[in-house]
């Protein structure tokens, strides 16, 4: 028998409402959802893993991307949902870079002779 939570349970776990669980399963950003006669959510553990999954790529990614590739690891594209994530993650290096540069110049530069 399969381990079975109830929307609450996994709320109180990942710190978020039952309102946002039901969000991302609008979203599509789990796999889909088994339901009770009377209606009611059942989460096994590959939901939890994918609430988990959702969570931690909102902590690093902007959230168009982080729904993008949960979309696309729900429908077995893998590998685009990597690309997806590291084009993002060589963007923000790109950006760190032009900001460390940017940081170096103000660092070295002379100020010695502007005007107040």
């Amino acid at each position: 028998m399969s381990i079975v939570f109830t929307p609450s349970q996994v709320a109180h776990e990942l710190h978020v409402s039952t309102t946002t669980l039901r969000r991302y399963e609008g979203l599509g950003l789990i796999p889909d959802v088994p339901r009770t006669p009377s209606n009611r959510r059942c989460y096994g553990l590959v939901h939890v893993q994918a609430f988990k999954a959702v969570r931690a790529l909102l902590k690093g990614f902007e959230i168009p991307v982080a729904y993008e590739a949960m979309r696309k690891m729900k429908h077995g594209e893998t590998e685009a949902a990597f690309w997806l994530l590291n084009r993002q993650l060589y963007q923000l290096q790109t950006e760190k870079q032009r900001m460390e540069d940017i940081m170096g110049m103000i660092r070295t530069a002379d100020f010695t002779n502007s005007r107040a």
